[in-house]
């Protein structure tokens, strides 16, 4: 199910999006830039996401996150709100350049500096597109120039950089501390198996974990027995508490479901005796056991879509994404160009009949400005991100809020920053070359 959700959820409208530039143009109007918006940036996202949900419920359980999150030390830096404000600092600019074409083109601002509210290349020096507009608007409609597809790049990539920034300040000292409690996990079978030994030899529960921390020096292991002992020989805690005391518990520092759950049942079988506490852990540590298996053959069953969804996230689809926003980019150039010379007479006479009929199919001001597209396609891919990375980590480790907002914002800056060069990329290269073309084709 997975598979075919991906398939027709996320590549198939990838692809899609290379019909749109011919599809506006074609359709005489009919298809707008909102109708774009809507259709990939609120349909698509939603039933992708929807589906995508009832698929990850089907998942076999795990040990996913639990409410110990809350008691990390560093949990207040993952709730609050500051590195949204510092994020939106940084990407307010990037935000306000991408609306460069409305400013000029609506305001008094280019006034205020002596400027004109739009320019031709030619004024700038560039023969081969001098009648080509740098924003293009024609009509009330656009903007259609170059330079307002260029610009509109800094929209997504600010919104890109916000969640990116404001992910990583959220969550960088926190997934370290999850990362030490994922390797505890791996080696807390091992471990609990000795912890049963020795409370089956009868040794009291609070020995048995300074002599279980002696034996795991050098593992993961050792810092969360290291600390129960600690608690119980030098604060005097009980063993509930040098385990679960809010402020110095050792499950304060390794905020696992996992080792809460069998401390918890360790805490209460031991009240019924040492043999019973020390079966109840054997039966934990065959317990996790079984379900490391079960996460195992859940990733080897999945590698291989796991695999093409990480692939199409950050590579595929903004590679597609920024060609097709090259290849949108030419179309316009194009047409804008023929029109020019055929407006001013600058094309061969013999060929006005021809460009006459070609702009009576391909007409500019039909065409969703590229600035839209590019908006629509930015946010695509941004949300495609956001919906893959949750994915990909509830797949990989059940439901885990943690990895999810740290995965997304590392994605997301590899993904839309792969996506932006190669649009830049795309974008003059093919513009160039269609401007040279024209150049040569009406000399």
């Amino acid at each position: 199910p997975l598979t075919n959700l991906y398939m027709l959820g996320i590549v198939l409208p990838t692809l899609g999006i290379a019909l749109l530039p011919l599809a506006s143009t074609l359709l005489g109007g009919v298809l707008q830039w909102y109708h774009i918006f809507i259709l990939f940036n609120l349909i698509i996202p939603f039933f992708v996401f929807y589906l995508t949900n009832e698929v990850l419920i089907k998942r076999p359980g795990g040990y996913g996150e639990t409410e110990l999150l809350e008691k990390n030390p560093n949990y207040p830096k993952f709730k609050s709100k500051k590195p949204y404000v510092s994020a939106f600092i940084v990407c307010f600019p990037l935000i306000l350049i991408g609306l460069l074409p409305f400013i000029f083109q609506y305001t008094g601002f280019p006034g205020l500096l002596g400027l004109e509210k739009d320019y031709t290349f030619g004024s700038l020096g560039i023969s081969f597109l001098q009648d080509v507009k740098l924003f293009y608007f024609e009509n009330g409609k656009g903007p259609f120039g170059l330079l307002a597809v260029l610009l509109s790049l800094f929209i997504p990539l600010g919104i890109a950089l916000f969640f990116s920034i404001a992910y990583n300040a959220k969550t960088k000292e926190l997934i370290k501390d999850r990362d030490n409690t994922k390797n505890l996990e791996q080696e807390f079978t091992n471990s609990l198996f000795q912890l049963g030994n020795r409370l089956g030899d009868g040794t009291p529960a609070e020995i048995a974990f300074s002599h279980v921390a002696n034996s795991t020096k050098g593992l993961a292991t050792e810092g969360f027995f290291r600390i129960v002992s600690t608690n119980l020989h030098q604060l005097g805690m009980n063993l509930e508490q040098a385990i679960f005391n809010p402020r110095r518990g050792a499950i304060v520092y390794y905020p696992s479901g996992l080792i809460s759950t069998s401390m918890k049942i360790l805490i209460e079988a031991v009240k019924k005796g040492l043999q019973v506490a020390a079966r109840s852990l054997m039966s934990i540590s065959e317990y996790m056991k079984n379900i490391h298996k079960i996460n195992e053959r859940v990733r080897d069953l999945l590698a291989e879509v796991v695999s093409d969804m990480k692939s199409n996230m950050v590579f595929l689809a903004p590679l597609l994404a920024g060609i097709v926003m090259g290849l949108a980019s030419m179309i316009t150039i194009i047409l804008s160009k023929l029109e020019g010379m055929f407006v001013t007479g600058g094309a061969d006479a013999s060929l006005a009949p021809n460009i006459g009929s070609i702009l009576g199919i391909f007409k500019l001001e039909n065409m969703v400005p590229s600035y839209f597209l590019q908006l629509a396609i930015g946010i695509y891919i941004i949300q495609v991100i956001f919906i893959l990375s949750k994915t990909l980590v509830t797949v990989d480790a059940g439901e885990d809020r943690l990895k999810a907002v740290y995965e997304t914002g590392k994605n997301l800056k590899v993904g839309i920053l792969l996506y932006l060069i190669v649009s830049l990329i795309a974008i003059i290269a093919l513009t160039v070359l269609a401007g040279v073309a024209l150049g040569g084709m009406f000399s």
